[in-house]
């Protein structure tokens, strides 16, 4: 509860000070001083000086409080507490000694019952406020704030009534020389407390540019700065609200509602403290429509998901940029209004657009993932019904309020783009729920969405030029032979389909077209190696003369690594740990990852533990497409190991389902012996694929791949196997 309540005195205790620069700001001295100059211009002369310097102080005055740590405010509050009640006690002995000379009675206080009961109860109250004084500034020497009850004392003692005024005058005078002495022993506190805070900055050790910043982090934070500024404009708003409610005779219709809202709006911004207090109150609006925007999609789960866009800071700093483009703080009260209403409707535009940014992936993959949840169905689809009319409402009361020109056509023209990216999005979704509905998939969705895309957003004219240009590409790069697909016997990297037909990349890559069409849309770069896809020159005249260059290319690439073996190299892998990498792969044995530049061999890396797992007879572990289908049905593992002391195998890492020889993947393994103690992977080496006359038993294992292991058994003895 403590630190909850700090929070809130930090921002309660400087609106204060912020109030007092707001209304400094709006004094306007020149016009004071020539009131006085019209009165009289030697009292002019008199008090200009004394104005201009009660004006300059005011500021610095208030700067300094508001600057000041929580602690040294507090302090501040109570020291401006202690004076009040001073000067109420003064007040409570003036009135007393007053009252006694009306009364006239100058006898003894305990010889009159009236005369006692007003010495006890003038008493009561002096020694309580004395008491609260102290209690308030944590002195113990009450007496220090007992000045205001010697009057009381000289009555006691019967002294005459008009001693009593020189006593109650000589009091006060005292009370005035305490607090003169007291605030010249404090004179020097901000000065000390800015050079502390000036050496708390130097001993940062950072650049002195990094320096500044973490001051600045540091003190918004400290400040609360948003919050800060966002109670302050609601207090001004509030008081103006009253004000103007209680101006005007009809407040309760519609008309002068929206009337009385603008003009007290717009009071409310006419200095810079008041309009940036303005912009954080929008951003705090716009966060919270946001942020129950995504409570009614995804719960509160979809509220922690937070992004720097959908935050309101964007409707905050648009309206600031915009006021301070136009010039909002010099006009008149009636400009103003009309100008804010404006600058307020596009924000609201924007916070709309955001909506919309949010709502469009949630619709689409209720679609697309075919959830069946008709809740979420039915918030999807109400909120994108709000989005789809709710900014055609906003278009038509800003028609009926202005005048249809030029200007307000683009600032209407916002909500109507808004309104057919929800149309758009909504027809996506009926779509994907159609589909869902029929028993056999919609021909040509994907091209039905996209002119969907192109009619409904603003960049449907760029998305077309792409399309002619991936469409242009793909008709220049050369097509694939039954024979080279068959010599390639692999899938497309992007669909991860078998390949009956395929277009050929000058980078020497096999796709299906569609595939690398729709690829192109998004990226001008191949897929697997991120070359550019259009050919230089040098590649078009050699495809020009070879013809089938692309594909021997990769033909010989593929001949040379079954060819060829990678020589292996010492690793410095940790007990129980081994690892290997493929010709052109690279594994970083500190961080215990892999990897590989282009479209060559996998990476194994395996990992010997002592985990409990056991199989029955040695079994093959790196035969096949799929490893874990060699180990769980055995495999040619006396064929492999002969001699070998292995028992039994396990993944501690299964890889994909999906592999291809020209993507990237990783699986963990574990090999044990016949004592049941792991055996260590000290260097691996690739040695080709699995094909063809090479597959075991004729199974196809779809790009197979062949490992040489060097391994390490606990008895100390090394030994190879394939």
């Amino acid at each position: 509860i403590m630190p909850r309540l700090e929070e809130i005195a930090n921002v309660a205790l400087r609106v204060p000070s912020i109030l007092l620069l707001d209304l400094l700001y709006k004094c306007d001295i020149d016009r004071i001083t020539e009131q006085l100059r019209a009165k009289n211009e030697d009292l002019m002369f008199k008090y200009k000086y004394v104005i201009w310097n009660m004006y300059y102080l005011g500021h610095l005055f208030s700067a300094v409080v508001l600057v000041l740590p929580l602690r040294h405010i507090v302090k501040l509050y109570l020291y401006i507490l202690t004076a009040l009640l001073l000067y109420v006690g003064h007040q409570i002995s003036r009135d007393y000694v007053q009252g006694e000379i009306q009364h006239g009675y100058e006898g003894a206080v305990h010889l009159d019952s009236l005369a006692f009961n007003r010495f006890l109860t003038a008493l009561t109250g002096q020694i309580i406020l004395s008491t609260l004084c102290a209690f308030l500034t944590k002195i113990r020497q009450v007496w220090l704030f007992s000045a205001h009850l010697l009057p009381l004392v000289a009555r006691l003692i019967a002294v005459p009534h008009t001693v009593l005024l020189t006593v109650n005058t000589f009091s006060m005078v005292l009370t005035t020389i305490e607090v003169a002495a007291f605030l010249l022993s404090n004179l020097f506190v901000p000065y000390k407390l800015a050079r502390s805070a000036y050496r708390e900055v130097l001993q940062i050790e950072v650049t002195e540019l990094y320096r500044l910043l973490a001051v600045g982090i540091s003190l918004w934070n400290q400040f609360a700065v948003p919050a800060l500024l966002s109670v302050f404009w609601f207090i001004l708003f509030m008081v103006q609200i009253y004000s103007s409610a209680t101006a005007s005779n009809n407040f309760l219709s519609e008309r002068e509602v929206h009337h009385v809202f603008l003009t007290s709006v717009s009071e409310c911004c006419s200095t810079p403290y008041s309009l940036l207090g303005l912009s954080f109150v929008v951003s705090y609006l716009a966060l919270g429509l946001l942020n129950l925007c995504k409570l009614y999609l995804g719960g509160y789960a979809a509220v922690q998901n937070e992004n720097f866009m959908h935050r309101g800071v964007t409707e905050g700093v648009t309206l600031l940029l915009l006021a301070v483009q136009t010039e909002l703080l010099d006009m008149q009260v009636l400009q103003r209004t009309f100008l804010l209403s404006i600058i307020l409707f596009i924000v609201v535009t924007s916070t709309l657009q955001s909506m919309v940014e949010i709502t469009n992936p949630v619709i689409l993959t209720l679609g697309a993932s075919r959830n069946r949840s008709l809740l979420r169905h039915f918030r999807g689809v109400s909120m994108c019904l709000f989005l789809l009319v709710f900014p055609g409402f906003m278009a038509y009361k800003i028609s009926e309020f202005f005048h249809m020109d030029f200007w307000l056509l683009i600032l209407v023209s916002s909500c109507i783009l808004t309104s057919l990216q929800v149309l758009g999005t909504l027809l996506i979704y009926t779509l994907f729920m159609i589909e869902l509905v029929r028993r056999h998939p919609i021909e040509c969705l994907d091209e039905i969405i996209y002119y969907v895309n192109a009619g409904s957003r603003a960049s449907g004219w760029k998305s077309f030029l792409l399309r002619q240009e991936a469409a242009k590409k793909i008709s220049s790069l050369p097509r694939a032979t039954a024979q080279q697909l068959e010599r390639h016997n692999d899938l497309c990297a992007i669909c991860f389909q078998e390949m009956n037909s395929a277009v050929v990349t000058y980078c020497g890559h096999f796709f299906h077209a569609n595939c690398l069409r729709k690829w192109l849309y998004i990226q001008e770069t191949c897929p697997m190696c991120h070359q550019q896809v259009k050919p230089s020159v040098s590649q078009q005249n050699r495809s020009a003369e070879e013809g089938q260059a692309p594909a021997a290319q990769e033909e010989g690439r593929r001949e040379a690594l079954q060819a060829s073996e990678t020589g292996t190299r010492a690793s410095g892998f940790r007990p129980a740990h081994g690892a290997g990498q493929s010709p052109s792969g690279s594994f970083d044995h500190e961080r215990g990852t892999v990897g590989q530049r282009d479209d060559t061999s996998p990476v194994l890396d395996a990992k010997c533990r002592d985990t409990g797992f056991k199989h029955g007879s040695p079994k093959t572990v790196l035969t096949g497409h799929r490893p874990s289908e060699a180990i769980e049905r055995g495999g040619p593992g006396r064929q492999c190991w002969p001699g070998v002391g292995l028992a039994r195998a396990h993944y501690e890492k299964q890889p994909p389902s999906n592999l291809r020889k020209s993507n990237f993947f990783h699986f963990v393994l574990a090999l044990y012996d016949r004592q049941g103690q792991p055996v260590e992977i000290e260097r691996t080496s690739y040695i080709d694929f699995v094909e063809k006359d090479k597959e075991y038993n004729g199974e196809k294992t779809n790009n197979g791949i062949h490992y040489r292991l060097q391994l390490l058994y606990s008895n100390g003895k090394k030994n190879i196997y394939t």
